[in-house]
């Protein structure tokens, strides 16, 4: 698993919601220009980049019409 995805995750939801992250932060289609800017990754591999992540269980990825809609960071994400 890549430490530095890891560490991107960790640095967009502390610039996204500070000190007050949710319980099941959400990234939503709208926020991933962001998203792959802090995870230093675009739309052509982040995917492939986030699978080790959902297998692990630290992320679920839902899809919808051939494309990503959302990212939701599980409990089990190591904060």
């Amino acid at each position: 698993m890549d430490q530095d995805m890891i560490d991107g995750i960790k640095e967009y939801l502390r610039e996204r919601y500070g000190d007050n992250v949710p319980s099941f932060p959400r990234i939503l289609q709208e926020d991933l220009p962001d998203f792959e800017k802090a995870t230093r990754l675009n739309s052509h591999n982040l995917i492939s980049a986030l699978a080790p992540l959902e297998s692990a269980g630290y992320i679920t990825i839902h899809r919808g019409d051939n494309q990503l809609q959302e990212i939701v960071i599980n409990r089990s994400f190591p904060f």
